[in-house]
């Protein structure tokens, strides 16, 4: 098989970080925030920071790698966007029904 470059090893270590983000969250939504799971020693809530840890880490290290910093973090106008965007969808789940009415970001 061919061998990965450098951005194609950043991105899959990308990826797998977002998996494994993705894979906490599910767990703490599941179990809660405070639960730990049996032979652990963190909550489902640190486990999640960490693994969001490890994405930064590998995020800031590809930015290093390919020399481009340009975006690396979003500005205040592109974070009000984004949670405008997420408050929109949050109302329109309310309406459906899907998400208590006392849920607020």
């Amino acid at each position: 098989g061919a061998i990965m470059n450098s951005d194609q090893y950043f991105l899959c270590k990308i990826a797998e970080e977002c998996t494994e983000i993705a894979h906490r969250a599910l767990k703490a939504q599941q179990f809660g925030l405070g639960e730990i799971q049996p032979n652990q020693t963190l909550s489902n809530f640190e486990r999640l920071v960490s693994e969001y840890h490890d994405l930064h880490t590998t995020f800031m290290a590809f930015m290093c790698q390919v020399g481009n910093h340009d975006g690396m973090y979003p500005s205040q106008q592109a974070m009000e966007t984004r949670l405008n965007k997420t408050r929109k969808f949050l109302t329109l789940s309310k309406e459906l029904g899907q998400v208590d009415h006392e849920t607020e970001i």
